[in-house]
């Protein structure tokens, strides 16, 4: 299966079951970068989208400007899957003061160094 580094699909409304049959027949793949910015992205998705990325070379995971709030923030904080993490945008996001103190819980991403400071990111 060949080498996909990137995975943008940003700005567009996947249903649930699509995501689900797309991100399952991607799961073999060693992905890089995934961004979902701007795809309507709530808690509820991130439940599926948490156990069906099994990805450990992820990289980079952008989720701007979606609809995760502070339960979100949460849930993902308890990934211990993406250990090479390097960079997590949640912005427009409202995870607040608490969702961000739940993503500081995390242990697992030790490598997470990224600020986004591009203008789309």
């Amino acid at each position: 299966m060949p080498y996909i580094r990137t995975l943008d699909l940003s700005r567009r409304t996947i249903s649930n079951e699509t995501a689900m049959t797309l991100l399952e027949n991607l799961s073999a793949l060693d992905l890089d970068e995934l961004i979902l910015a701007e795809s309507k992205i709530e808690t509820i998705d991130l439940i599926f989208l948490r156990k069906s990325i099994r990805w450990k070379n992820l990289k980079t995971l952008n989720l701007f400007c979606n609809k995760i709030g502070e339960k979100g923030a949460d849930y993902l904080s308890n990934n211990q899957i993406w250990t090479n993490l390097q960079a997590l945008n949640l912005s427009w996001n409202n995870i607040g003061d608490k969702g961000a103190e739940y993503l500081s819980y995390n242990k697992t991403w030790t490598n997470l160094q990224t600020q986004f400071n591009r203008e789309y990111y």
